[in-house]
């Protein structure tokens, strides 16, 4: 497959997307964690439900991980396209550069397997309602 190029612009146009799509997905994820602690401050005394939580906690946890990874890389390929086009600022006008297509993968799972612990913890929730 051959090497796809981008517009830096329309790059650095995904990256911020995808950076405020992560900011919103942390933020749903801190207030997922607050709901777990006033479960388990509501239901000490029940070891299943207890269970359930610390399971989900340990998603959320694996979730912020993956999140934090690929705010890392967004960045670190941000620095790499600002790099570049300072080199070739006199070709500033349709600079391209390598398109960030594994990048674009992994933001496509990202949010398929957040959609999916979404859906999975209301379905929780709304059972110990």
């Amino acid at each position: 497959m051959p090497t796809v190029k981008k517009n830096i612009e329309t790059l650095h146009f995904e990256h911020k997307l995808w950076l405020n799509e992560l900011k919103f997905a942390l933020d749903e994820l801190n207030i997922y964690e607050r709901r777990l602690e006033e479960l388990a401050k509501d239901n000490k005394e029940d070891k299943e439900l207890m269970v359930q939580l610390e399971r989900y906690q340990n998603k959320f946890i694996l979730q912020k991980e993956k999140l934090h990874d690929l705010i890392t890389d967004i960045q670190r390929h941000e620095v790499r396209i600002s790099d570049f086009a300072k080199a070739h600022k006199d070709d500033a006008e349709g600079l391209v550069f390598t398109d960030h297509d594994k990048i674009r993968e992994r933001m496509d799972v990202f949010n398929e397997m957040g959609a999916e612990l979404k859906k999975d913890f209301y379905d929780f929730v709304r059972n110990w309602m």
